[in-house]
């Protein structure tokens, strides 16, 4: 236990000094004026604003500042700054290491690992939960990847019958009610989705038996089938 408190006191140490650097190494620019400019392209405007300047380039965000709401005045921006700089940072990185503990065992089963970052929660139109997918070299048979879910799995499931039997149970139970529903959820959205070129043959009797109306069938065009030789004998 002593050792996890020094790892996390070295941590935050390491994080003070850099946040001190970043301190003293923040400057504007100015102009000809003498005015404070605020570049979008600045490194502490992106860390201000890290999600902004993933989705959006500077001539985007200069050209529609009026959308952000950025603070054009140097005591909001300065809060903002060390606002993100000793809450926001820290909470996100802390989040990002959350999701990674939190995916990987149930990503690793199908080959893959988590990649938490800004970018994929930008993509996602600022879903937090949302993760990269890495994927992890696996051996093949034939052409198929032997995943590690389908030996710890059964692996898993056997041990669970012999020690849990009754959570065991309720689980598969679970689990198959769940699949039912999904697998029943799925058959009515292909049944009733459709467009102009494709129907469902249920859908169209089941519309046929409530109108009383029988459709007409057609043959396909004789020049869409590959001609073969008849068979005579």
């Amino acid at each position: 236990m002593t050792m996890f408190w020094t790892v996390l006191a070295v941590i935050f140490s390491l994080y003070f000094l850099t946040t001190m650097a970043l301190l003293l190494t923040a400057k504007f620019k100015k102009n000809e004026k003498s005015n404070l400019i605020l570049d979008p392209d600045s490194w502490h405007f992106k860390l201000c604003h890290p999600m902004l300047t993933r989705e959006y380039g500077s001539y985007d965000i200069i050209r529609h500042k009026e959308k952000f709401d950025l603070p054009f005045n140097i005591c909001p921006y300065a809060a903002q700054f060390f606002l993100m700089l000793y809450i926001g940072w820290p909470v996100l990185i802390l989040w990002c290491c959350l999701k990674t503990l939190v995916y990987t065992p149930f990503m690793i089963l199908f080959g893959s690992y988590p990649i938490a970052n800004i970018e994929s929660m930008v993509l996602f139109s600022g879903n937090l939960f949302t993760v990269d997918a890495g994927v992890v070299p696996l051996p093949e048979i034939k052409g198929h990847k032997i995943y590690p879910a389908y030996i710890i799995l059964p692996i898993t499931y056997f041990i669970g019958w012999l020690y849990f039997p009754k959570v065991t149970a309720t689980v598969s139970i679970m689990v198959l009610g769940i699949a039912t529903g999904i697998a029943v959820m799925t058959g009515l959205n292909k049944l009733v989705k459709t467009d102009q070129k494709e129907v469902s043959l249920i859908r169209e009797w089941l519309s046929a038996k409530k109108n009383k109306v029988c459709w007409k069938l057609e043959l396909t065009s004789a020049e869409k089938i590959q001609r073969f030789p008849l068979n005579k004998n």
